[in-house]
């Protein structure tokens, strides 16, 4: 063949094959003003491209696509959930600006013309989504207390001159 190769194996000892088939998955983010179809196409474009010509090369679309979106971080909702969290864990809480897939963020602020916020208690070390992926009941009960006294600071700061709940009411 004449070309370096590597091959994988997952039981004990020794083992050197080539496997007859080979599969990748890849799952693309896009960000605002990007389009799905056009994204997919330019990215299905390149492989075909860099593929070696003696390497049969099929692509199978999922049978969706999401369009992007983002959050604003100075919306109403959001802005009560920093008010929570910083009250309850007493001192700043740090919000970050981070990728995700969740097709429905963009069908609410579109067909709904809602503010869609994303409230999480996790922390890095959870590595969500990984296969050590960790949260802990503690958390969960945290983000279920952080979720219901978002819901009342938004209920306050309706009917509230200063929108914001008493202090002894967290």
């Amino acid at each position: 063949f004449g070309r370096p190769t590597s091959s994988g194996y997952f039981q004990e000892g020794l083992k050197t094959i080539i496997p007859a088939s080979a599969m990748f998955k890849v799952g693309v983010r896009i960000v605002p003003n990007q389009q799905p179809e056009e994204i997919l196409s330019k990215l299905e474009k390149h492989i075909t491209l860099h593929s070696p010509s003696h390497i049969n090369v099929s692509i199978t679309r999922l049978p969706f696509v999401a369009a992007p979106a983002t959050l604003d971080r100075n919306s109403e909702i959001i802005s009560s959930i920093r008010v929570v969290l910083n009250r309850m864990y007493k001192k700043h809480v740090a919000g970050y600006k981070m990728g995700g897939s969740i097709p429905a963020i963009e069908l609410f602020q579109k067909y709904l013309g809602v503010d869609p916020a994303i409230l999480s208690t996790s922390l890095i070390t959870d590595n969500l989504h990984a296969p050590n992926e960790f949260f802990s009941i503690k958390r969960f009960d945290e983000n279920v207390h952080a979720i219901i006294l978002t819901l009342l600071q938004l209920q306050y700061s309706d009917c509230s001159e200063n929108g914001d709940l008493d202090k002894q009411e967290l």
